[in-house]
């Protein structure tokens, strides 16, 4: 005996936010015969931990800096050039430091 379970339906129509594709996209699925297996529960906790883990990333606590003010003139104009507000650039900036993302160029003090 098959453990697999029939599809959910989905009211594409009642989710108002799907585009005229997306609803195409489910009523193509629920006209097709594919059947979804269930997940084992070492699968499914397994996911659950990756979403956690993804949502905890995002989480943002405040930060206080003193900055010189002309260096924060300077960002305030390459964030303007950039479109972007100010403590965006900030902190895309340390992100992408505290990632390895920036190249280390010669500076007066190391980075560690």
């Amino acid at each position: 005996m098959s453990m697999k379970k029939n599809k959910p339906k989905v009211d594409s129509h009642a989710i108002e936010y799907l585009d005229d594709e997306e609803r195409g996209l489910i009523e193509s699925f629920e006209k097709s015969n594919v059947k979804i297996k269930p997940i084992s529960e070492k699968k499914k906790k397994y996911w659950q931990q990756i979403a956690a883990n993804s949502i905890a990333q995002r989480k943002k606590k405040a930060l206080n800096v003193r900055l010189g003010e002309g260096d924060i003139e300077l960002i305030k104009q390459k964030a303007a050039r950039k479109g972007l507000p100010y403590q965006t650039l900030i902190s895309s900036v340390i992100h992408q430091y505290a990632t390895d993302q920036l190249g280390e160029r010669q500076s007066a003090i190391p980075l560690i």
